[in-house]
């Protein structure tokens, strides 16, 4: 699914004609101990066996890929050319057009409370204001995938978490990368985290968010530094 993404996202424009921000900057995961050097190698090796472009390099490739990045007891990292990013609203908008172009039609304001079955067979979907008939149902309920499952008996292994992220102003762009560094960090002002990530986007603005330790489990968004 991941490699298929690249290739839906990077052939946007060329395709369909609408520009989404896509940047094809790379992926990469900082090593600051050999445990974690370690661990990634093996995951090189593992993706690399399902055709995916990513590997292994040492320090100096990191510095070059990620100017200013702190090189204090970094071992290396992966990289995997081929991984980008773009903007999430102008990709969102696009396939809301393009997909109305193609006969799609949205029901906004209508939360799904039931999928009605009989015999194991999908016969519809009930809403807060309608039921419509349909022998498919797909579940794109991201962080609320649970819920639905939970309407025909599947458990499924989704539960959303809360994670703190910040934006800045744009800035003249000096990396392309999106910058993982999973090395925990500890904070008795603001609160542990298991890692960092950030990247620059096309527009120069750098996005930054960090995952909390302990995990905030839940939809709450209010802000938590």
């Amino acid at each position: 699914m991941c490699q298929r993404s690249i290739e839906v996202f990077s052939t946007w424009k060329d395709l369909l004609g609408d520009d989404i921000w896509w940047e094809q900057g790379g992926y990469s995961f900082l090593a600051f101990t050999e445990e974690h050097e370690k661990m990634l190698k093996d995951t090189v090796r593992q993706q690399k066996e399902y055709g995916l472009n990513i590997n292994y390099v040492d320090k100096e490739k990191i510095k070059e890929l990620i100017p200013g990045i702190n090189s204090e007891n970094l071992l290396g990292g992966t990289y995997s050319p081929e991984d980008g990013n773009a903007s999430p609203l102008l990709s969102l908008h696009s396939f809301y057009r393009k997909s109305k172009e193609s006969g799609a039609e949205y029901k906004f304001n209508e939360e799904v409370i039931d999928i009605i079955t009989k015999d194991k067979a999908v016969l519809g979907v009930k809403t807060s204001k309608a039921e419509y008939k349909t022998e498919c149902v797909i579940n794109a309920a991201g962080g609320h995938a649970k819920n639905i499952g939970n309407m025909i008996g599947i458990d499924l292994p989704v539960i959303p978490e809360s994670h703190e992220a910040g934006i800045t102003e744009p800035v003249k762009k000096f990396f392309s990368t999106m910058v993982i560094d999973i090395k925990p960090a500890k904070d008795t002002k603001f609160g542990n985290s298991k890692n960092y990530y950030f990247y620059q986007n096309k527009e120069g603005k750098i996005i930054f968010c960090l995952t909390p330790e302990p995990n905030i489990p839940g939809l709450d968004r209010r802000e938590t530094s």
